[in-house]
């Protein structure tokens, strides 16, 4: 089977001005039958089959799920008909993959956690920001069924803050993270396509440098740990590691702590985050409101707003650009979000590490504030 390609896609500014479902959108899909459905997305299903039945039945149900939806006379979001309205369960599970360490280590990295700054004065937060000007932003990436969300998450913050603090607009490698970072503690995984965290992508990135994109592309499976950019160096004769790019360490932010995530999103550029995410394969616009408490999945943070009604987080996903806003989401922003928590009584199945504790506890919509980094470039501008 020919290996999914990065979708790259020049994203249209799109209003964000009301907060209503955008309902009427996603009409024309909802009446859309199984067999156009089939014929849509190019499935392989024989009709009468028993397989057939299966994601007919999937279908069905998911359209009804949308339709209840979309009817609500206090609907926030609007849900579709969309490339996962067939899949099984266990399909929908490889669309996630983060694994966020229960033991924050520093393994010798440039690495801070757990701290706030209280020696200066704080100037007040802006009422949004927004990091959509940047290069990367207009670049969204398919994951397909790769639990690769960690290091595509760990890229869109390193492409993002190179931008940002080095001048220099640059796309690293995801895949190479897939092939290459060990896992030992199986956070929830054994690495690659079955899920690593955000902390051990960015660190592998500062020891051992990270090659671009278009010298090991994306291909949404393992593949062996070749062509890297530490080989390249040693070739040279270098060991510079991230520190050749500039990169020369992360931060963990306080977790679930709400001030901390928003002024580093405004201070420093976008943020990497894990969610809560195994209601978000419906939705297609508005402000999302309707998450479970089970964190499985790694994204960006790229900026929050307000409209008349609600605020929100503007989170960018994996899940290609035909999701979504394209490929966003705006996540409800509650008042006080610290104070809304909730248990994760299954990190077996997304978040435990070998030894880790049975629950955890994750606040915010969606578990949004329970696990962020970002990463630390030098100021020195590249000519």
């Amino acid at each position: 089977m020919a290996a999914p390609q990065m979708l790259l896609v020049a994203l249209a500014s799109f209003a964000v001005g009301s907060s209503a479902a955008k309902v009427h959108s996603t009409r024309g899909a909802l009446s859309m039958s199984f067999d156009d459905f089939v014929a849509l997305h190019a499935r392989s299903y024989s009709k009468g089959s028993q397989e057939y039945h299966e994601r007919a039945a999937l279908f069905e149900a998911r359209r009804t799920a949308a339709l209840v939806q979309n009817n609500r006379s206090d609907a926030k979001w609007s849900a579709a008909i969309n490339k996962f309205s067939d899949r099984k369960e266990e399909e929908l599970k490889l669309m996630h993959g983060y694994k966020p360490a229960q033991v924050r280590q520093s393994s010798g990295l440039s690495f801070a956690a757990e701290e706030e700054d209280h020696s200066r004065l704080k100037a007040a937060l802006p009422d949004k920001v927004d990091w959509r000007h940047l290069s990367d932003a207009h670049v969204i990436v398919e994951q397909g069924g790769c639990g690769s969300c960690w290091a595509i998450s760990a890229t869109t913050v390193l492409n993002a803050h190179s931008e940002i603090h080095r001048g220099r607009a640059r796309r690293f490698s995801s895949q190479e993270l897939v092939n290459c970072v060990p896992n030992p503690q199986e956070c929830g995984g054994q690495g690659g396509c079955s899920g690593a965290t955000v902390e051990l992508g960015i660190g592998w990135a500062v020891q051992h440098g990270l090659s671009l994109e278009t010298t090991v592309p994306y291909l949404a499976q393992d593949d062996s740990c070749s062509n890297s950019f530490l080989q390249v160096q040693g070739l040279r004769g270098s060991t510079a590691g991230g520190a050749a790019f500039g990169l020369t360490g992360f931060r963990v932010l306080p977790s679930n702590k709400e001030e901390p995530l928003a002024r580093a999103l405004v201070e420093l550029g976008p943020v990497a985050i894990s969610v809560a995410a195994s209601n978000w394969f419906s939705y297609d616009g508005g402000v999302f409101d309707e998450c479970d408490n089970i964190v499985n999945h790694a994204v960006a943070l790229y900026g929050y707003g307000r409209d008349s009604s609600h605020r929100w987080w503007l989170v960018k996903n994996s899940w290609g650009s035909d999701w979504g806003e394209l490929g966003y989401i705006r996540v409800l922003r509650r008042e006080h979000e610290d104070q809304h928590c909730g248990i994760d009584n299954e990190p077996d199945k997304g978040i435990a590490c070998k030894g880790g504790p049975k629950e955890v506890t994750v606040c915010g919509t969606c578990g949004i504030l329970y696990d962020s980094v970002v990463p630390q470039f030098d100021e020195s501008k590249e000519a």
